[in-house]
Order: C-alpha cells, then sequence, then structure tokens
C-alpha cells in the first residue's frame, strides 16, 4: 500500500491554466487521472505533453493527486557545481546565474522590461536607451579621423550643432 502513494507520472494533457488551481493530466501504471501540480513558491508553469514527474497520492487516495513536474529531458546540462538556471524548455531561453556572480539572459525573441524605474549600468558609465537624447563632442578639426556611429541625437563638432 505505501509503495502505492508515490509514483512517476507522465503529463498527457496540458491544463487550463485559467482555473483556481493548476491541474493536469497524468498518466502512471497505465492509469489516467487528473492531479493538482505543484510549484515552489513564486514559480508558475503549464507543463507540456510528456512532461515528466513525480506524482504523490495525498491521504492514500489515488482520486486525490498532486505532483511536482519537472523538465528533466530538456535540461541544460554541463552547469558548474551550485549553478542555477531558469529556461523554457521549448524555446531554450534561459536566465543563468553562474558562480562568478555574472548573470547571463539569452533568448531568441525579444527582453521586454516594464518598470516605474529602470537602472542600466548603475555605478558604470551612462548607456543611452532608445528615444534618450544623445550628445557626442568631437574635437575641432578631427571629424575625419573618427568614425562615431549614432543613431539618433545632436553631433557637436567644434561649437556646430548637426541633428541627425
Amino acid at each position: 500500500m505505501i509503495k502505492e502513494l508515490i509514483k512517476f507520472i507522465t503529463v498527457t494533457l496540458a491544463g487550463s491554466d485559467s482555473d483556481q488551481f493548476p491541474v493536469q493530466q497524468v498518466s502512471f501504471m497505465e492509469n489516467t487521472a487528473d492531479a493538482f501540480i505543484i510549484f515552489p513558491y513564486g514559480m508558475s508553469a503549464n507543463a507540456a505533453k510528456d512532461a515528466l514527474g513525480v506524482c504523490f497520492s495525498v491521504n492514500g487516495d489515488d482520486q486525490n493527486l498532486a505532483a511536482l513536474v519537472t523538465s528533466a529531458k530538456e535540461r541544460i546540462k554541463n552547469l558548474e557545481e551550485g549553478e542555477v538556471i531558469f529556461f523554457h524548455p521549448k524555446t531554450k531561453s534561459f536566465t543563468y546565474y553562474k558562480n562568478n556572480g555574472d548573470i547571463d539572459i539569452e533568448t531568441k525573441s525579444k527582453v521586454n522590461v516594464v518598470a516605474v524605474q529602470t537602472n542600466l549600468g548603475a555605478g558604470g558609465q551612462p548607456i543611452a536607451r532608445l528615444g534618450d537624447s544623445v550628445q557626442v563632442t568631437i574635437p575641432a578639426n578631427t571629424f575625419g579621423t573618427h568614425a562615431p556611429v549614432i543613431v539618433s541625437g545632436t553631433i557637436i563638432s567644434a561649437g556646430t550643432n548637426t541633428s541627425i
């Protein structure tokens, strides 16, 4: 009886992520049932079909299942001891926390940041963003010796303003 309380499962049907609790269809030992999917506090997902997991029969009741689902098959490999990576198993986009303190973010799409204030390069050289006003000062008689690349802004060359 005790050995049947914990079992390996496979997600057989992605759930509706609009319900109060995340419930997905899982299969185990030639059975199919719905399971409450458990995630660490602050994390959410809608596990894909064929994701693997471990399922628990709550109070010994096979009609009351809770499961921890993993992406072990698609995991990012060759991490150093202690490193952490959060990734999307299908797109392979990730945020990688390295042992040296670096944080790498990689995606084949775009990264959106929505905030009241965004500080980029705090403590270092100022960073210009799209829509910022940029001023570049080039010493007199040296314009031909430099190759600045400016998308928009104003160039001041020996006191003359040129808008781009």
